[in-house]
Parts: structure tokens; C-alpha cells; sequence
């Protein structure tokens, strides 16, 4: 399902908190029967899954994001970025 961290917010692929060390992660929009994602593989599927789960554990160890474009805590709202 899709995740919305509050009332004004768009979906979320992830949210982390460092303080209380709790995480989510949606892996909805990825899978390759969501409209759109035809030309996604399962090993598609699988790297981007991964990403987004490696990059919210990240935050619950208070890493930041960052700006550099190849670094895994680059944030990013869509599957596009």
C-alpha cells in the first residue's frame, strides 16, 4: 500500500526516524504489475526494493540525505528520479 507520512503529503517510498529507530517501506509502486511499470523486470523490482529498504535503514542510523546523484541517500519522489 502507499504510504503517506501526514494529511498534506504525497505518497512516500520510505519513512525513517533515527530518535525511535522505526521504519517503513512500500515496495507498491515498484512491483512491475503497477500501471506504468511493464517494462519493469523482477530483478528490477528486486534492486529497487532493496534500495529504498537500505536507504531507510540508513536514516534509522542517523544518516542524512544527501545531495550527490549516485549516492544511495539521495532522496528522491518518484520512480523516475
Amino acid at each position: 500500500m502507499d504510504l503517506y507520512p501526514g494529511k498534506l503529503w504525497n505518497y512516500v517510498f520510505g519513512w525513517a526516524n533515527f530518535g525511535t529507530g522505526n521504519g517503513v517501506f512500500s515496495f507498491k509502486r515498484y512491483h512491475p504489475t503497477y500501471p506504468g511499470n511493464q517494462d519493469l523486470s523482477n530483478a528490477d523490482y528486486i534492486r529497487l526494493a532493496c534500495h529504498t529498504m537500505a536507504h531507510e535503514i540508513s536514516h534509522m542510523f542517523a544518516l542524512h540525505h544527501c545531495i550527490y546523484y549516485e549516492c544511495l541517500m539521495n532522496g528522491y519522489n518518484s520512480k523516475n528520479e
